[in-house]
């Protein structure tokens, strides 16, 4: 009984060592497909900040599931979770803003301008794929 109570609590601490922290890394773009020096990576899960550098590069220690805020002042904020550790973790961030102070909107115009956008982030990642922005 005793050996098997011992085997349990090594499989128990095996489990909690394999969550082993690694680098994600990547570039930060703007919407005119520039590089984004200074954009605030943020580990929400781990607290840990890093900035991009002049080239917009970044890296910054986590573990899969961890989730990744990236922002910077007048631009809407991209989460992503930590999925995989294989390929670099690119983002655009640009302005999202749908709705400015003191204008009223029907919900039908709000969902017209947040398609918009949605439809011009999509075009912007098209761009910087083909343009081959991402290389570093």
């Amino acid at each position: 009984m005793r050996i098997f109570i011992i085997l349990g609590w090594s499989l128990v601490a095996i489990l909690l060592n394999s969550r082993q922290t690694t680098y994600i890394s990547g570039k930060v773009i703007d919407e005119h497909l520039q590089q984004f020096t200074g954009a605030k990576i943020t580990n929400k899960t781990s607290n840990i900040i890093r900035f991009a550098n002049a080239n917009g590069l970044y890296s910054i220690p986590a573990n899969l599931g961890d989730s990744l805020v990236f922002s910077f002042r007048g631009t809407a904020a991209e989460t992503r979770i930590v999925k995989v550790f294989t390929r670099p973790t690119n983002v655009l961030l640009m302005n999202k803003t749908v709705n400015d102070l003191g204008a009223v909107w029907t919900k039908k115009q709000w969902l017209k301008a947040e398609k918009e956008v949605d439809k011009k982030y999509r075009s912007l990642l098209d761009k910087a794929r083909s343009r081959g922005v991402w290389a570093y």
